[in-house]
């Protein structure tokens, strides 16, 4: 909802990015440009955070039922405020005002994420509380970064490795299997790493292969105790083809993980659930 008097109405953070971690303090400012006298009783700021978690499933119709099941869950993280301005008399006049404010986060939050069916969201608004008509509302959202401290999980530093063996060809047609193994030198990374693997595929079927590293993200979102999970690529490397009857050794990286969330958001966060897999293709 806007007014003709208002020229300006912002939320402008001391940090250029809006980006913060749990128990930080955020600082910065309201501002408001007025061309012309305003009536407002006060004016107020609040710092809200949810995860939310939301699908919709389509079922058998019946007679006074809909044919759409939704399943949903949200859970409130932050839910702070503070008096920006109390008017006695009601009347503001024309000009500029900056009211510079400061509010600590709590010390446990989960990270900031938007996935396909929920996300982890956080922003301030500003409520313009108005006599006799209805509130005006602006909004500005900001980012809580993950603090998940890997020095913190004993198996962070410790080696890890996966095999596995498939037939290759069709239930009728098979042409023999092919196995491979993928080691990692330890298992907890931070997004601008680079991670280093040893991959070793032994190719004992007719065909040639094509063999690739991937780097995923999978996201679990619990709502109504239904699940949904999705995968999402984000990073490959592609070493090429796999003659049949032989065997590739091949030692490399993933360069430069990207900024994800924290596989453990944090927070007491329950329905979302983020895993990070490197898998041999």
């Amino acid at each position: 909802m806007t007014a003709k008097e208002i020229r300006r109405l912002d939320i402008n953070f001391r940090d250029p990015n809006a980006t913060y971690r749990a128990g930080d303090v955020i600082t910065g400012s309201v501002n408001l440009d007025l061309g012309q006298e305003f009536k407002v009783k006060g004016i107020k700021l609040y710092l809200n955070g949810i995860a939310r978690v939301q699908w919709d499933e389509k079922r058998a119709y019946t007679k006074g039922s809909s044919s759409k099941l939704s399943h949903k869950n949200m859970d409130v993280y932050l839910d702070e405020s503070m008096v920006i301005m109390r008017k006695t008399n009601g009347n503001m006049a024309p000009g500029r005002y900056d009211w510079p404010f400061t509010i600590r986060l709590p010390p446990y939050l989960p990270a900031s994420f938007e996935g396909q069916w929920g996300q982890v969201q956080y922003w301030a608004k500003i409520v313009l509380d108005r006599p006799w008509k209805g509130d005006i509302n602006f909004t500005k959202n900001f980012i809580v970064q993950g603090a998940f401290d890997l020095n913190t999980d004993p198996e962070a530093k410790n080696p890890v490795d996966g095999s596995g063996e498939v037939m290759a060809g069709t239930f009728c047609c098979k042409t023999g299997p092919i196995s491979g193994q993928l080691s990692l030198p330890r298992k907890g990374y931070t997004p601008g790493e680079n991670i280093p693997f040893s991959a070793k595929i032994q190719n004992d079927s007719k065909k040639k292969l094509s063999v690739r590293v991937v780097l995923a993200q999978q996201v679990t979102f619990r709502a109504d105790k239904e699940v949904r999970r999705t995968s999402t690529l984000l990073k490959g490397l592609t070493k090429g083809e796999l003659p049949p009857r032989e065997t590739l050794q091949w030692d490399d990286e993933i360069r430069t993980i990207p900024p994800v969330a924290p596989s453990q958001p944090g927070g007491g966060c329950h329905n979302l659930q983020l895993n990070y897999v490197l898998t041999l293709t």
